[in-house]
C-alpha cells in the first residue's frame, strides 16, 4: 500500500535481556484481527507456547488488525468487523491475554483508518490493553546496552526471491541492527547473518484470502521463538549465538 504513512522510526529502550546468557522472544506478524481469515486459535496457542518457553516478551511486526475495507479492491468482503469503534472493541476483547508484554508496530492495514479519518487504531487499542505496547507506525527500534532490534513492516510485493526485499532494506539502513524483523509478506525467512544482522520474516496468522489466491500467494501460518545468547565481548554487549524455532501448523495443533 503505497499510500501508507511514513514510518515513525521511534527508538525504545526496553529490557531485551535481564542478564548475560540466553533469552527468548516470541516473534510474529500479520494476525489481521477482524479479518474473516484470522486464525486466533493458533495465535492463542503460540502465546501459550511462548509462555511455556519462558520468553521475555512478544514482538509483532505490524498488521495486527485487518483494516477497514480500503486496503485493496474488494477488501470489505474479507472483514468480519467493520468500523473503528467496533474493531477497537473486538480487538481488545479477543487478543490473547498474557503476562508477557507484547510490543507492536502498526502496518499498512492497521493504518487504513488513519488514512481515512486520522484514527490510529493501535494507539487506541493499547490504551485499553496495557499489556500491548505501541512502538509507532511502520517501523521502530528496540535497544538495550548497545543491542538493537529493528522491527519493520514492509511495502509492496516480495519478488520472486523472498530474500531480495529484506536484504535491500538492510543494505539501505543508516545504522547497524543486531536483529532485523520484517512483517507484511506473510512468509518465513531466516538469514543467519546478513551484514552482521540476523534477518527474520516470521510468517503470519491469517489464512489464505481470496486476494492472496488471486495473487498466487500462499501464506506461512506460524510464529517464531527467537533465542539470543548475550555476552560481554571486550566490554561491549553482543549477540554471540542465536536460535530460530519456526512453530508450524503441526506444532501449533499439538501434533
Amino acid at each position: 500500500d503505497k499510500t501508507a504513512p511514513e514510518p515513525d522510526n521511534f527508538e525504545h529502550n526496553i529490557d531485551i535481556f535481564k542478564s548475560e546468557g540466553w533469552v527468548k522472544w516470541g516473534v510474529f506478524s500479520d494476525p489481521h484481527v477482524c479479518s474473516i481469515h484470522e486464525q486466533l486459535d493458533y495465535l492463542y496457542s503460540f502465546y501459550r507456547i511462548c509462555e511455556e518457553e519462558k520468553c521475555q516478551g512478544m514482538i509483532c511486526a505490524g498488521d495486527n488488525s485487518a483494516g477497514n475495507g480500503t486496503v485493496y479492491k474488494g477488501q470489505i468482503q474479507d472483514l468480519k468487523i467493520i468500523g473503528g469503534d467496533k474493531q477497537i472493541k473486538y480487538f481488545s476483547q479477543v487478543w490473547p491475554e498474557s503476562d508477557l508484554p507484547t510490543y507492536v508496530i502498526s502496518g499498512n492495514h492497521d493504518l487504513d483508518l488513519y488514512k481515512q479519518c486520522g484514527i490510529d487504531i493501535m494507539s487506541q487499542i493499547c490504551e485499553l490493553r496495557p499489556d500491548i505496547k505501541y512502538l509507532g507506525k511502520m517501523a521502530a527500534t528496540l535497544h538495550q546496552d548497545g543491542i538493537k532490534i529493528r522491527v519493520v513492516h514492509g511495502e509492496g510485493g516480495l519478488g520472486i526471491v523472498r530474500s531480495y526485499k529484506p536484504q535491500k532494506m538492510i543494505d539501505s539502513a543508516t545504522e547497524h541492527y543486531d536483529v532485523s524483523i520484517f512483517g507484511h509478506w506473510h512468509v518465513n525467512l531466516h538469514i543467519p547473518n546478513y551484514r552482521d544482522s540476523i534477518c527474520l520474516l516470521p510468517g503470519c496468522f491469517e489464512a489464505q484470502s481470496d486476494y492472496l489466491v488471486r495473487k498466487g500467494l500462499t501464506p506461512d501460518l506460524n510464529g517464531v521463538i527467537l533465542g539470543l545468547k548475550i555476552a560481554d565481548v571486550n566490554g561491549v554487549k553482543k549477540i554471540v549465538r542465536h536460535t530460530v524455532d519456526f512453530l508450524d501448523f503441526g506444532v501449533l495443533k499439538g501434533g
